[in-house]
């Protein structure tokens, strides 16, 4: 896919100074933006990001670019988002020693939202209150959690999201880079499609200007210079912030590289971790807990007819049913059908064992599947949300365990009929 990007900057109406920052490079796939704190030293912290991004891009672009036909998908998108992360961390670090060690950079923290472009999709690094969005078919969704005061208490249920508008504190960034010695950046991957157009911002765009009045400028790319255009909109609206867009068109394609077919856009990560609390794997994680497991999770989608996995094959990867049926067929036999909701895999993801029944897609169908060496990395990276997961794993074989027993018995007192087969598949 053909990418062209925009961008604009300006300090507002209110600001002498600019202390925001953006990066972009069409030819690496690479777009930031970054917002300085308030304090002097915010200015150097917005720079002092952008140049650590800078130095780092050609080695992201590299990771990103390996994920097209690596034969370990898994392993090659582990390997963005440990770039991302650590790339995040060392410049956290190395901020954070100088606002203690410099009397001239205390207070020297900043915001980063950085977006890489790979041939499928766009890794996501994140961490304050700047923002990335995705437009696609004409709908704007948002990629990233603001990290502020109010989200946090919105999440924890001390505040209606309905009155953030009106909180004290709303403005108050709770995570920003360099201010405290170790940081929790947001990381995830969304799939990209020929068409969609994504759009980097600090606080002074999104503040300012409505979700539904950025969606309409996004649909008329047509016009010169987009981000300038919303930057704009956002200073007619009062300015009072320092104001930054950066605006990526993927350009349209005849025919879009990827191994399944698309049959919808897909879910954006907000919705990805709603569905992951509904699954039976993750049903006792908390919401933190549930976006260390997304980064493991890939979204697989199926048209009717297509076989999700085949009878005989080897296979390490657990699926769990989003959107959709699945059918299980056992010997040519059908067996059962999985609904949404439903899971199949476990015993390969722990055993790696030959898949004992094909499952084939009754309608156009998505699911998450998350493989065996994923879960090993999470495990040694967070044995409590292992743990929990292995948990869940055994209460689920348990009751497949009971299940056969009772036909079994069932069996053995009425010999005449025929047990139905319990697989693990």
């Amino acid at each position: 896919m053909q990418r062209r990007s925009w961008s604009a900057t300006d300090p507002g109406q209110v600001h002498g100074s600019n202390h925001d920052g953006l990066f972009c490079s069409d030819e690496f796939g690479v777009y930031a933006v970054t917002d300085g704190a308030s304090s002097e030293a915010g200015e150097f912290a917005s720079r002092f990001m952008l140049q650590a991004l800078t130095d780092r891009v050609p080695a992201l672009h590299r990771a990103a670019a390996a994920t097209a036909h690596a034969e370990d998908p898994s392993r090659a998108r582990r390997a963005v988002f440990d770039a991302l992360h650590s790339l995040i961390e060392q410049a956290n670090t190395e901020l954070y020693g100088w606002s203690r060690d410099d009397p001239n950079l205390r207070g020297a923290a900043t915001t980063v939202t950085v977006v890489v472009l790979a041939p499928a999709g766009a890794f996501v690094g994140h961490v304050g209150d700047s923002r990335a969005y995705v437009q696609r078919g004409g709908r704007l969704q948002r990629l990233t959690e603001d990290h502020t005061l109010a989200e946090e208490m919105v999440r924890v249920g001390k505040l209606r999201r309905e009155e953030t508008g009106s909180f004290r504190y709303r403005n108050v960034v709770a995570r920003t880079l360099g201010d405290r010695p170790l940081i929790k950046a947001d990381l995830h991957y969304v799939d990209a499609n020929a068409g969609d157009t994504f759009l980097l911002c600090t606080d002074g765009l999104c503040d300012y200007v409505a979700d539904p009045d950025i969606e309409g400028s996004l649909a008329e790319l047509g016009v010169l210079r987009p981000a300038q255009r919303l930057v704009d909109l956002a200073l007619r609206q009062g300015g009072g912030d320092n104001v930054t867009a950066v605006v990526v068109s993927l350009a349209p394609a005849s025919e879009l590289e990827t191994r399944i077919a698309m049959v919808e856009p897909s879910f954006h990560p907000t919705r990805q971790l709603e569905l992951l609390g509904h699954l039976f794997f993750c049903q006792h994680l908390t919401s933190d807990e549930r976006m260390k497991v997304l980064r493991y999770v890939h979204e697989v989608q199926v048209q009717a007819g297509g076989i999700v996995v085949r009878q005989g094959e080897a296979g390490q990867d657990l699926y769990l049913v989003v959107q959709g049926c699945v059918e299980v067929v056992v010997d040519g036999t059908r067996v059962t059908t999985i609904q949404t909701g439903g899971h199949f895999g476990e015993i390969a993801l722990v055993s790696g064992q030959k898949r004992s029944a094909t499952v084939l897609a009754k309608e156009n169908t998505r699911l998450f599947r998350i493989g065996r060496e994923d879960f090993f990395d999470l495990s040694q990276r967070d044995q409590g949300v292992a743990v929990k997961m292995l948990w869940a794993f055994t209460q689920s074989l348990a009751g497949r365990v009971t299940q056969l027993s009772r036909v079994v018995a069932g069996h053995q007192t009425h010999p005449a009929k025929s047990p139905v087969p319990v697989t693990d598949r």
